[in-house]
C-alpha cells in the first residue's frame, strides 16, 4: 500500500477520529467494566433514545438487546426493542411500539466520560501519515477529512485515526486491517450501500462532535461494523441502514426500516479492553 507523506498528520485543524477492532471490555484478572455503556446495553441515550418507523433493535442470534437513557426511551409506531427499555425517567410506548422485554422507568442514570479533550489531543498524535489510496488511485484524506466517492474500496492499516469528517458515498466500502481507533472531531455520514468496517473487525469510534450539523448519520442500504461512543453527539439511522454493534450518544434515533443488531460479544470477547484503574473509553490502546 502507499504510505501518506509524515507531515499531513500535524496538517493545521486535525481532528480525532478512533477505532478499536478485535478488543475486550475487561483486562484479564478485572471484571467487566459496569458503567462502560456497550456492556449491557445495545443502545443508551444519555438524553434521549427513540426507535420509530419499522426500526428494530435486537440481539445478534436472538439474544436481547437492551436500549437505555438517562431520561426518556420512546417506541413508537412499529419500532421494537428485542429486550428491555430502561429509563432513568420514562418509558413511552406509542402507537405499535413494542417492547419484548421489561419496561423499567426511574433506574439509576448513567455517568458515562465525556472524550472531548482527549479527540482533540489525538491531532497531533495519529496514524494519518500510513492512510494509502483508494482501489481508483485517490486520496480519501483531504486535510482531516475523510471522504471515500461512490464504488471506492480501501483497507486502513491498524492504528489510531483523527479526522474532522468522515464520508462514505454509495457503495464504498472501507476495510480495517486489525485493531484501530477513529477519533472523529466532526460529522459522520454514511450513505447508499457504503460499508464502514465491512470485515468486522471489533471497531471503535470515538465521537466529539456537537450540534445539528454534526451528528452522525446513517441513511440509504449503509451497513456499519462496531461501536460507536460520543456523548455530545446526536446519533441518527434511517432508511433501510444497519449496525452491527453498539452505540452510546447524547441521542440516538432509529427511524425507517434501519436495524441494530446489538453484538453481545463485545461483552465477551470482543468488547473493550479497559485497565485496572479506568473506565473511561479514551484510555483504550492508549500510549
Amino acid at each position: 500500500m502507499l504510505s501518506r507523506r509524515p507531515t499531513l498528520a500535524l496538517a493545521a485543524g486535525l481532528a480525532a477520529f478512533a477505532v478499536l477492532p478485535a478488543l475486550r471490555l475487561f483486562s484479564d484478572d478485572v471484571a467487566i467494566v459496569p458503567i462502560f455503556p456497550w456492556a449491557t446495553q445495545a443502545i443508551f441515550g444519555e438524553k434521549e433514545v427513540t426507535i420509530g418507523g419499522s426500526a428494530i433493535v435486537d440481539g445478534m442470534a436472538g439474544a436481547p438487546a437492551p436500549a437505555r437513557s438517562n431520561k426518556l426511551v420512546t417506541v413508537k409506531n412499529d419500532g421494537r426493542v428485542v429486550g428491555d427499555a430502561v429509563s432513568g425517567g420514562l418509558v413511552a410506548l406509542k402507537n405499535n411500539g413494542v417492547v419484548t422485554g421489561n419496561v423499567l422507568e426511574h433506574q439509576p442514570q448513567l455517568a458515562l466520560p465525556a472524550v472531548l479533550g482527549s479527540i482533540k489531543t489525538r491531532a497531533f498524535k495519529n496514524d494519518n501519515a500510513t492512510i494509502g489510496l483508494t482501489d481508483q488511485g485517490t486520496d480519501p484524506l483531504i486535510g482531516t477529512k475523510f471522504k471515500m466517492k461512490d464504488n471506492q474500496t480501501m483497507t486502513l492499516p491498524s492504528g489510531r485515526y483523527y479526522f474532522t469528517e468522515l464520508s462514505l458515498d454509495d457503495n464504498a466500502v472501507l476495510r480495517m486491517a486489525g485493531t484501530t481507533t477513529i477519533y472523529l472531531d466532526g460529522p459522520m455520514r454514511l450513505k447508499g450501500n457504503s460499508h464502514l468496517n465491512e470485515n468486522n473487525e471489533c471497531v471503535l469510534l470515538l465521537l466529539s462532535a456537537e450540534g445539528p450539523s454534526q451528528d452522525m448519520k446513517m441513511s440509504g442500504d449503509s451497513k456499519a461494523w462496531g461501536g460507536f461512543y460520543g456523548m455530545a453527539t446526536d446519533f441518527k439511522m434511517g432508511d433501510n441502514a444497519e449496525l452491527f454493534g453498539a452505540v452510546a450518544a447524547l441521542t440516538v434515533t432509529l427511524n425507517g426500516t434501519s436495524r441494530l443488531h446489538f453484538q453481545s460479544a463485545f461483552r465477551d470477547t470482543l468488547g473493550f479492553k479497559i485497565d485496572t484503574e479506568t473506565t473511561d473509553p479514551t484510555k483504550v490502546f492508549d500510549d
